[in-house]
C-alpha cells in the first residue's frame, strides 16, 4: 500500500480521523508501521475520534503480544522522547483511563 500510495502518509480516514499509521498500529503490523514511517509518516500524529496517537493504537492492537510489541518498537524508534511527552499529556487527561479502561 505504501509503494502504491507514497503520498498519502497524512491521509485522513474520513470515519475516524486516523492516518495509515495508525491503521497499520492497529493490525500490529511492525512491517506497515516501519513503511509508513520510512515514507514520512508523523509518529505524534493524532486521530480525530480520541487524539490518540498511533502508539496507543499499537497497545490496543488486534494479533498477537509478538505483533503489538513489534508495531510498539517500531514506533518507539522514531522520536520518543517527543511521543512520550505526548503519552503524558494524554495520560494527564482522564478521559485516556476512562477510554481505555472500558474496553
Amino acid at each position: 500500500l505504501v509503494a502504491a500510495y507514497p503520498d498519502s502518509t497524512m491521509c485522513r480516514d474520513t470515519a475516524t480521523g486516523a492516518f495509515p499509521l495508525h491503521h497499520a498500529a492497529a493490525s500490529g503490523s511492525a512491517d506497515g508501521a516501519k513503511a509508513w514511517l520510512a515514507a514520512g509518516a508523523d509518529v505524534c500524529a493524532v486521530d480525530r475520534t480520541n487524539g490518540w496517537p498511533a502508539l496507543l493504537y499499537a497497545d490496543f492492537a488486534t494479533g498477537s503480544v509478538s505483533d503489538r510489541v513489534g508495531a510498539l518498537d517500531a514506533l518507539l524508534r522514531h522520536r520518543t522522547e517527543e511521543q512520550l511527552r505526548l503519552l503524558g499529556k494524554l495520560l494527564a487527561d482522564s478521559t485516556l483511563c476512562s477510554k481505555s479502561c472500558s474496553k
